[in-house]
Parts: C-alpha cells; structure tokens; sequence
C-alpha cells in the first residue's frame, strides 16, 4: 500500500503501530520490525544519512538498524516498544532551505509546516529517547554513540570523528548514490556541495519571509527539542 502524499502519512502517524505496519509494506527492513536493534530517524536533510552511514561502518559486528522514513510515527513506535531510538535535529532554517534545495518542487511554506507537523510528536519523548542536534552528528558522532549506549546500556562501537573516517562516510554516500541514479548528482547526495550554495540564499529570503509567529513555533521547537544547543550559523548544504 503506497503512501499518497504528506496528508496520508500524516493521518496514519497518528497510529504508529498501525504506521509501522503499513510502512514494511513498501519499505521493508528500513523500517522498525521484530528484529531491529536501533532506530534512526529525523526530519529530511538533518544528517540521517551521515549519521547511519557512520554508525555501520564503525560497528564490528552487524546491527540492524530502522531508518529513513522521515516519520514521528517511526520513533513513537520504538519508544512504545522499548527499542533504541536516536532522533537528530535540525535548525528549521537550514532543514527547511536544504529540503527545497534537494527538491525544487517543493514550496519553503509546505516543508516549513511539514517541519512542526514531524517535531510536534516527539517533544512528548525528551527524556525516553537519544536526541542529537545536527552538529553534534557531523562533528562528534562518536560522543552521540557513547550517550546511546549510556542510555540504553549497549555497547555500539563509538566513530572515530577524524577527517579520514569522515571521508570514508562520504566515499560509501556518494557510491550509494550513484548506484541508485547512475550518476553523482551534487544537489541530491546527502553531503556538502558547492553546486548547492548558488540558490540557498534565496531560499533562505523565502524562509524568513514566512510569518514571524510561524517562525517563533519553529525556533521553540528545535530549542525544547535540544536545549543545550546555541544558535549555529546557518547552513543549507546537507
């Protein structure tokens, strides 16, 4: 059963078993099953593919993990069944901008409310989840993984956040992309690239022209999300 679109997803997150269920349907082991060991999630462009991409190849040893779908329902339904679950967090400016820059199509206002309708969920899990900012996964993984297994008393192999291990990261991303679209395709790669800063500023424009209110939801969200956090420079290229 194909999802159709933001509205049928949405209406099913609202039953994250029920989610989860449908969900394998079309995505199989990406998504949180019986044999799941842990749970990565966060909103589009915010270092998911970094962050799973780092956690494999540090691990010794085969972990599965449930990733990608870009779902509160995905990491509700973990907390509800008690499996580990890390969800990273963006600034809304820069998720928002980056989203568009990797899809065109879309409209900064659409993702901008898509940003709240995916974090609004989940502020009910600070405390019963690992949560990561963005940075803090591009620049120190390793301390994310050393509070994972703080928390739920594994015993994950830490990343070794070093230039060299970083670019082995970037190295497996860009051959994963390539072996899905034949080609290496700098505003679809999940990872930094020049070709995508030359429309972000615009982008950026479009973003703080939404309504000052919509904007303050946005920016209070992502603090209660990860308090501890200073506002980052902005950026929008991964």
């Amino acid at each position: 059963m194909p999802f159709r679109g933001i509205e049928t997803r949405d209406l099913l997150e609202r039953w994250p078993g029920l989610y989860v269920r449908v969900a394998r349907l079309r995505h199989g082991e990406r998504v949180l099953g019986p044999g799941t060991d842990l749970v990565i999630e966060g909103f589009p462009r915010s270092a998911n593919t970094f962050a799973v991409t780092a956690f494999q190849l540090a691990q010794t040893d085969p972990v599965h993990v449930a990733h990608h779908l870009h779902s509160s329902g995905h990491v509700i339904a973990a907390a509800a069944r008690g499996v580990p679950a890390l969800l990273i967090v963006r600034a809304p400016r820069d998720a928002v901008v980056s989203s568009v820059l990797r899809k065109p199509s879309l409209a900064v206002e659409g993702v901008a409310g898509r940003y709240a309708s995916f974090h609004e969920p989940l502020v009910p899990l600070i405390g019963r989840i690992e949560i990561a900012s963005f940075e803090q996964v591009t620049t120190d993984f390793g301390a994310v993984i050393d509070r994972l297994n703080q928390r739920y008393g594994t015993a994950y192999v830490r990343f070794d956040h070093t230039p060299e291990a970083t670019a082995a990261v970037f190295e497996r991303i860009d051959a994963l992309s390539r072996r899905r679209t034949g080609e290496l395709d700098g505003r679809v790669v999940a990872r930094p690239d020049d070709a995508k800063r030359d429309d972000a500023e615009r982008l950026r424009e479009r973003y703080d022209a939404l309504p000052a209110a919509q904007r303050q939801v946005l920016d209070d969200l992502h603090r209660r999300l990860v308090p501890t956090l200073t506002d980052p420079p902005h950026h929008a290229d991964n």
